[in-house]
């Protein structure tokens, strides 16, 4: 399975964000620009390459943030994408509160890594990958009484146990310190 360099394109989007030259403000400013460098660096076909879209294997209302696949037309009326590789996307920015933030994190919980699951399920030849973006940082805090990313793991190895999480965080508010982990 090719896996695209993906920690690598994330690593390129955070040095972006360090020389000031990408500021995202919202979830779609990391989608897009993941797609950008999907595209230039990692050399994805602009044709595999699918956003907010539907997959085969999830459900029929489900939509993804970045999808890399082929398309397919087996249903006229309803195409999907057949996936190789499907990333949901999480952001974590400045300006929200901390109840904005939980909203986020729970969507995870609660949404994204069940979507994977079901993707996986189905069709497990896909890479399905949580990507999480927090530029607080927001995941270093406690839920339930557990650190945010540490419950998130247990979480994603009850319920979605293929998905890769990657998470790029900067240390703490005021540095310009980032990290990208793979889990």
């Amino acid at each position: 399975m090719n896996n695209y360099d993906l920690v690598k394109q994330v690593e390129n989007m955070v040095e972006e964000v360090k020389r000031g030259s990408f500021k995202p403000l919202l979830e779609a400013d990391v989608v897009g620009f993941l797609y950008h460098l999907l595209i230039s660096k990692a050399k994805v076909s602009v044709a595999e390459l699918h956003l907010d879209t539907r997959v085969r294997g999830a459900r029929k209302n489900d939509k993804l943030d970045i999808v890399i696949g082929d398309i397919s037309t087996e249903n006229i009326r309803r195409p999907v994408i057949v996936p190789r590789m499907v990333i949901e996307v999480k952001v974590f920015p400045i300006g929200f509160d901390a109840q904005q933030h939980r909203v986020h994190y729970e969507h995870v919980l609660n949404d994204d890594l069940p979507k994977l699951q079901r993707i996986s399920q189905r069709k497990p030849d896909t890479a399905v990958v949580e990507l999480l973006y927090d530029e607080c940082p927001y995941l270093d805090g406690k839920y339930k009484t557990q650190n945010r990313i540490d419950y998130l793991l247990s979480m994603r190895d009850k319920i979605a146990q293929s998905a890769k999480v990657i998470v790029a965080k900067k240390k703490d508010k005021k540095a310009d310190d980032w990290r990208v982990l793979l889990h």
